[in-house]
């Protein structure tokens, strides 16, 4: 009681009494409280979020560059490393009706190398030289002094990119046959296709295939072979196309 006035509390609400007037007054009160203020998280600057972002990426490359220069060279190495348990054997299982009869020739004489060298001709001149090779080499191992084989075997080796081993072939070929233009030309030829070319031999055996074979059809053509090298000119075409019968490269049956 204040002042002749009682205070009634009702939700929260103060009401007085006027014990002279016998009336309400309706003061409000603040007893209600106000619920307290949540914590906010705070916010991460976006640029410290996009820092730690690249931090992350770069870590990964760094472990994937690192695991890569270890690794690489080792797992090269083993897949393409030949399998010497491999070995050259015929297919037979070929659908190429020339390569079935040959493979049928050589199962039926093994000694013959005549059909070695035919089948090592057709897959040399087909673009499969790795497999041309062994059957040259089994052919030549029967005909050691066939030099028409051994050219061939050359010419599939420099088709093949197999430089080294092709010259060695037609100088074995040419130790034995000196005046032959077919193996100068096809030498000066590897020469000129060399990497880096060596022009200065190729210009020196196109030359011995002229002076070998002058007016012959390889003559001429070692002629544009000259021509595109930078020396002489070509010429037109002989009457002779082809080294004529009766010649001494026709004669000598043993050299190509």
């Amino acid at each position: 009681m204040v002042g002749g006035q009682h205070a009634v509390m009702c939700y929260g609400f103060s009401f007085t009494t006027d014990q002279k007037t016998g009336g309400y007054n309706n003061t409000v009160s603040q007893a209600r409280r106000r619920p307290p203020r949540r914590n906010q998280p705070k916010r991460r600057s976006p640029a410290g979020s996009r820092n730690q972002r690249l931090l992350a990426i770069l870590g990964v490359v760094v472990v994937i560059s690192l695991i890569a220069t270890i690794a690489g060279p080792p797992l090269i190495d083993y897949l393409t490393r030949p399998n010497d348990e491999d070995s050259t054997t015929l297919d037979e299982n070929s659908d190429d009706p020339v390569e079935q009869e040959y493979r049928a020739q050589i199962k039926a004489n093994p000694n013959d190398a005549a059909p070695l060298a035919g089948l090592a001709n057709y897959l040399g001149n087909t673009g499969r030289v790795d497999e041309a090779i062994p059957l040259y080499e089994q052919s030549l191992e029967l005909e050691p002094n066939n030099w028409a084989t051994r050219l061939d075997f050359a010419r599939a080796l420099s088709s093949g990119g197999k430089r080294p081993d092709a010259e060695l072939q037609f100088k074995k070929v040419l130790s034995a046959c000196p005046g032959s233009e077919q193996s100068l030309f096809s030498l000066g030829q590897l020469y000129a296709n060399w990497v880096p070319p060596r022009t200065a031999d190729a210009i020196a055996v196109f030359e011995q295939a002229i002076s070998s074979g002058p007016g012959t059809f390889v003559a001429e053509r070692a002629l544009e072979e000259l021509s595109k090298l930078g020396v002489g000119s070509p010429v037109s075409a002989s009457p002779v196309a082809m080294v004529a019968a009766g010649s001494p490269a026709a004669d000598l049956e043993e050299c190509p």
